[in-house]
């Protein structure tokens, strides 16, 4: 994420970006649930915290995205 809202714009692959947030929110759901269920809340809250981090940066993809088509 560092480097898509940091890089050079037109070294940005928006479409790249958007397949790997939405897949890694997928996996972290996943994850969260198995740690949930495993009883296993220290790797939980690390697992929370990314997703987290994610989530505050999914609303930026879909403009990425338009601004570089």
């Amino acid at each position: 994420m560092e480097s898509w809202l940091n890089n050079q714009w037109e070294e940005l692959d928006a479409p790249s970006a958007e397949k790997f947030v939405e897949d890694s929110i997928r996996t972290l759901n996943q994850t969260a649930r198995y740690f949930k269920e495993k009883d296993l809340p220290s790797i939980l809250k690390i697992a929370e915290q990314v997703k987290v981090t994610l989530d505050e940066f999914r609303p930026k993809v879909p403009l990425m995205v338009a601004l570089r088509k």
